[in-house]
């Protein structure tokens, strides 16, 4: 007897070992840049540059990036104060882990700068660098029964296959050319990018992508006692990055970042400072899916044989719902006293970040925060620009179908717009906008025959069963069950009994003929 065998990948296992690390330093201002009088706002990046193995060790090596945006002691200009520290932190994984994968992350926790005196600065933060190790195991199963003797019985199954996992670049460069109606620039003094649509979707060997690219600059412009500037905008960007294997009727979960971002300003034709050269990465964490039916062999046995069938218990995954939706925030700022009053919004940006997700019945529910900084022109000509920040909660269901209790799910939770708007003197209205990915996929417990033992009966054995008997069905049984019990077939009940199905109900009369 020969077992037909077929390779499916049956469960992908991640294994994740996260390290928080924080961050203590005193940075003290260039000589070229003027004395800080007051910090308004301050962005941040956290960055992986890349990993390096050892002996059962895995190195990630970045570097966390900011960019401080201050009024100096001199004039109550602004200026800016950027810089970078970079991090090394080592993993181990135990003996016996075979990863096909490896990825490593790492996100911003808490981000606090103080000023010590109008020329240092603290910088602390306390960010989280992870580590995560797919195994995808690669089993047999049996298909099919090479043997005249056997008689099979066999189910088709779903399974989720893991078909591509890992991650790739698109590099953004675009020229934007300021307005007719803005002056030329002298020094650019602040910028900020960052993802607002974003669109992705599996094509025939690669990943399509599509969104667009929110740009915000703070500059002064040319000329004495002109007022400083700043202007904000969007570049679209679209593109298709190669992923062999993949195939548009798969399932995917594409999330995308943009890290290491440049903003200079250049030349136009004429020579005049007005062209903004914006330049960044998009990151893509690639993961796609498919759904494979397979005849699997269930059961068999002979009218003839002994058959001893040895089944082993593994996990399969398959996949419940994929989900894209839009979650909306609110919440009212009221201008504090100590704060400057505000005249006009320049910008507002921020960072969702989930604080929990309650798996219930019927679905699931993803709660969160958005962290936001709004900058404005305030009414004090001291101080012409403030800023303050504050959290805008937003809350999700997500309805889930035929969920089980072992299910698992990929989330990613992204910012696509922020609103600002004053609606009194000292009020301002956020809102944000909030991109929610979900997908989930059952983990089902099965037992697979591993393989089969064949021992011809004796004609004692064989005797012992009737050529012919009448039998009354008990409860859940099938004529499979039936016809394997008494070693007959199920197309003999069937032809004998002129049944069309295979189910019984209780108290059926069967006549069984061997």
């Amino acid at each position: 007897m020969e077992l037909v065998k077929k390779s499916v990948h049956l469960n992908c296992v991640q294994k994740t070992v996260k390290k928080m690390k924080t961050l203590d330093e005193d940075m003290n201002v260039p000589e070229l840049k003027k004395d800080i009088n007051k910090i308004i706002c301050c962005t941040h990046e956290a960055v992986i540059e890349g990993m390096k193995a050892a002996e059962k060790k895995e190195s990630v090596k970045g570097y966390i990036s900011f960019d401080i945006l201050y009024l100096n002691s001199e004039n109550g200009g602004l200026e800016h104060l950027e810089g970078k520290f970079p991090f090394e932190e080592s993993f181990e994984f135990s003996d016996g882990e075979d990863f096909t994968n490896l990825k490593a992350k790492t996100a911003i926790e808490d981000f606090a700068v103080k000023i010590i005196n109008s020329r240092k600065i603290n910088i602390k933060t306390l960010f989280s660098v992870e580590c995560l190790g797919d195994e995808t195991g690669e089993d047999e199963i049996v298909v099919d029964v090479k043997d005249d003797n056997v008689l099979v019985q066999k189910e088709n199954m779903v399974f989720s296959q893991i078909k591509a996992n890992g991650e790739d670049t698109f590099r953004i460069k675009e020229d934007i050319e300021l307005p007719k109606n803005k002056p030329n620039v002298q020094n650019l003094i602040f910028s900020d990018m960052r993802l607002k649509s974003r669109e992705s979707r599996l094509m025939d060997d690669g990943v399509y992508i599509k969104g667009d690219i929110g740009i915000f600059v703070i500059y002064q412009p040319e000329g004495e006692g002109e007022v400083t500037q700043w202007y904000e905008t969007a570049i679209p960007f679209e593109g298709k990055i190669e992923a062999r294997g993949v195939r548009e009727e798969m399932f995917s979960m594409i999330p995308l970042s943009l890290e290491e971002t440049v903003v200079t300003m250049k030349p136009d034709y004429d020579g005049e400072e007005r062209v903004i050269c914006a330049e960044g990465i998009i990151r893509l964490d690639i993961r796609a899916f498919s759904e494979e039916e397979t005849p699997v062999v269930w059961d068999m046995y002979s009218t003839g044989h002994h058959v001893d069938i040895k089944s082993c218990e593994k996990n399969y995954q398959q996949l419940v719902m994929k989900n894209s939706l839009k979650a909306r925030g609110y919440h009212k700022y009221k201008i504090g006293e100590t704060e400057e009053k505000p005249l006009q919004i320049c910008y507002a940006y921020g960072e969702a970040h989930t604080e929990q997700v309650k798996m219930e019945n019927g679905g699931m529910t993803v709660d969160g925060l958005v962290d936001v900084t709004v900058i404005y022109v305030s009414v004090n000509d001291e101080n012409p620009m403030a800023s303050f920040t504050c959290q805008v909660p937003f809350s999700q269901p997500i309805a889930i179908e035929e969920r089980v209790k072992d299910s698992e799910y990929l989330l990613n939770v992204c910012v696509d717009q922020i609103n600002a708007s004053m609606i009194g003197g000292d009020e301002i209205e956020v809102r944000a906008f909030v991109g929610i990915e979900v997908l989930v996929m059952n983990v089902m417990a099965q037992k697979f025959v591993e393989s089969v033992e064949m021992k011809p009966m004796t004609s004692k054995e064989l005797s012992a069963f009737p050529g012919m008997i009448g039998y009354i069905a008990q409860g859940e049984e099938t004529l499979w069950d039936i016809a394997k019990r008494y070693k007959t077939t199920v197309e003999k009940l069937k032809n004998i009994n002129k049944i069309t199905t295979d189910t019984v109900r209780r108290g059926d009369k069967i006549l069984i003929a061997r």
